[in-house]
């Protein structure tokens, strides 16, 4: 597909293929009693079902299932494996997250509990970071995501732009919600990579701290978007008002033109009922408003990087497990090779090894 964004000076015009894919990491504190703990002092203790395989991160922990267990900071965190942005995708995203909780939870001795802390959605878009398209993405759509996900009290959103994705981070979402902001996020990062930007607002963003990226403050505006909600009026950029009930009607036209073909009703239901007011804006509610999340999902490939084989005098085992890529050893009688396997192929090279050690 082709990805041209106009901001100011900016131009960009490439073929590529965007919003195949959406990841989403789900933070957490974690308490005892009424003491905040440091996860990383407690994650190597726990029984994780997993293995450690990230050289860039020796606190990750690839799980069975596919999901990554690990620790940001002080925090837990659950990386699910990348979804695709297909039929489906979005119940498909809640239903990680709520394992992902599970598996927490479940590792977690008796006395301990965890509160959501944040969310980060990635969206790909494959090639180096990207900052005119992240900029040109915040004063297009920021305001309207904000407003999804953001609760009364919340300070505001991040745009980064990374290698291969960019991430939006916002507030604690799960359930529904969740499912609403992952439709917004991958249906309007692929219309805006068409060119397709909803117009852009007045607004004033700040840096990112801890990497590089734009946060869209509740004040970017010039005054409190979080408090006015729906009766919110955002400056555009080139003169005049828009209010904030048209600002999200937009965002969901562009999120359906960027899902077309790509999505079923079902993965736009929740954000349609959000903005159409039949279902509270995030800004509208305090506290977590999950719902109950129905179904496990299915075990991804990407779990497959923690399997064994042993296929006569042969042995393959995990040694190297990331999102790209993993490392097998293979070990036969007086022999030890290597096999590196691409994320996209590893479904196909553990149903070969189930085959050979059937």
């Amino acid at each position: 597909m082709t990805r041209t964004v106009h901001a100011g000076n900016a131009g960009l015009s490439t073929t590529v293929g965007v919003a195949r894919f959406v990841g989403i990491e789900q933070e957490f504190e974690v308490w005892r009693g009424g003491e905040r703990v440091n996860f990383r002092e407690i994650i190597h203790t726990l029984p994780l079902d997993g293995l450690r395989l990230d050289p860039g991160d020796m606190n990750a922990y690839r799980l069975r299932s596919g999901m990554v267990i690990t620790c940001d900071e002080a925090e837990a965190e659950a990386a699910c494996p990348p979804i695709a942005v297909e039929p489906g995708f979005a119940m498909a995203g809640m239903q990680w997250a709520a394992a992902g909780r599970r598996s927490l939870d479940s590792a977690l001795p008796a006395g301990f509990s965890l509160r959501g802390y944040s969310t980060h959605i990635s969206v790909s878009l494959p090639g180096p970071p990207d900052s005119a398209f992240a900029e040109a993405y915040a004063r297009s759509f920021g305001a309207a995501f904000g407003l999804i996900v953001e609760r009364p009290e919340s300070l505001g959103i991040y745009v980064r732009p990374r290698p291969d994705r960019i991430e939006l981070c916002g507030e604690f979402v799960e359930g529904n919600r969740l499912g609403a902001a992952l439709a917004f996020a991958a249906g309007t990062v692929r219309a805006a990579a068409c060119g397709n930007l909803a117009p852009t607002l007045d607004l004033v963003l700040s840096p990112c701290v801890e990497r590089f990226g734009y946060r869209v403050q509740r004040t970017a505006s010039g005054f409190d978007a979080y408090r006015a909600g729906r009766g919110a009026q955002f400056a555009r950029a080139g003169g005049g008002y828009r209010s904030a009930q048209s600002v999200l009607g937009t965002a969901l036209a562009k999120t359906r033109m960027g899902l077309r073909g790509l999505s079923c009703p079902a993965d736009l239901s929740h954000l349609a009922g959000m903005i159409a007011g039949r279902s509270p804006l995030g800004v509208e509610v305090s506290g977590d408003e999950a719902g109950a999340v129905h179904g496990d999902p299915a075990r991804s490939p990407f779990g497959r990087a923690t399997d064994h084989w042993q296929a006569g005098q042969s042995r393959v085992e995990p040694l190297i497990a990331t999102w790209a890529f993993s490392v097998f050893r293979v070990g036969t009688a007086g022999e030890t090779r290597y096999a590196l396997v691409p994320g996209n192929g590893l479904a196909q090279f553990a149903a070969a090894l189930d085959k050979d050690t059937s």
